[in-house]
């Protein structure tokens, strides 16, 4: 969840991937959802998302401790294109894979604030999830897991179709044997990348993809923060139309039977955040 910078210790909005909240477009073969995380013991799943159950659990790293708080908008960043592809190993043309959530009554929490600055290679962050904690898994953890790693260099997640404004960041233990890495898995996605500040956490990233089917095996990929900051603040500050709906790029309307969909114009914004 984000602070709320009107009313502080309360917050309404939050981040999460935009894969998780968007349908494949015509012509994306499903295969391609395995690197975004939505697969089950190697093979890919798709669940239409006007058939996904979308609530938030605020207040607790235990998900069983809070009650269920209900989601009436979702709004997709408009650069999210279902990944750029193509042969650089950092492409020029961003991925957005990040959305924000609107609940239906705002939460009592003390959020976390958006990062404008990129963390550079080198930068100590750390991955939150409920996903999965093995290759082999079916299940997801009540408690939520934090990964601590490290930034890397973007070139390192290459194969993972990384693009400038991402952030790639390291599996501790990797290459050390099979199931020795230690990374984001399916159910992580839209999860927050966390560096942590005096007083406050700052979110720095969105987790997105990572480059294998097995999880752990490579780096991984999150949507930097920092690079939609002007967006997300537009969009909390109601300073941008937030009604338009999702292009056919962004996989087309969405007929949810409680939560309205949409998107935004694009944004005026520079090619690259600022790297702290």
């Amino acid at each position: 969840m984000l602070e709320d910078e009107q009313r502080p210790g309360w917050s309404q909005w939050g981040l999460l991937a935009a894969h998780c909240v968007t349908n494949l477009p015509t012509g994306i073969s499903q295969a391609r959802a395995w690197m975004f995380g939505e697969r089950l013991n190697g093979s890919p799943v798709w669940v239409p998302v006007e058939k996904k159950a979308y609530q938030v659990r605020a207040g607790s790293l235990d998900r069983t401790q809070v009650p269920p708080v209900q989601i009436d908008q979702v709004v997709v960043y408009p650069g999210w294109e279902w990944i750029p592809g193509g042969e650089a190993p950092v492409e020029a043309k961003e991925a957005g894979d990040a959305a924000l959530f609107r609940l239906a009554t705002p939460v009592k929490v003390r959020g976390a604030i958006v990062a404008t600055t990129e963390p550079k290679p080198g930068a100590k962050v750390s991955l939150v999830g409920f996903g999965r904690t093995s290759n082999g898994s079916a299940a997801t953890p009540t408690t939520a897991y934090t990964l601590r790693t490290t930034v890397l260099q973007k070139q390192a997640c290459a194969s993972a179709d990384v693009s400038v404004n991402d952030v790639c960041t390291d599996n501790p233990r990797r290459g050390n044997g099979p199931g020795a890495g230690a990374g984001a898995c399916s159910g992580d996605s839209g999860g927050p990348v966390i560096k942590e500040q005096p007083g406050r956490d700052e979110v720095t990233g969105v987790i997105s993809r990572g480059a294998n089917v097995d999880c752990g095996e490579s780096p991984d990929v999150s949507t930097s923060v920092a690079s939609i900051a002007p967006w997300i603040k537009s969009v909390l500050n109601d300073e941008i139309a937030y009604g338009l709906p999702l292009t056919a790029a962004q996989g087309g309307p969405i007929p949810h039977p409680s939560i309205k969909f949409s998107t935004t114009a694009p944004m005026q914004r520079s090619d690259r955040p600022r790297v702290g």
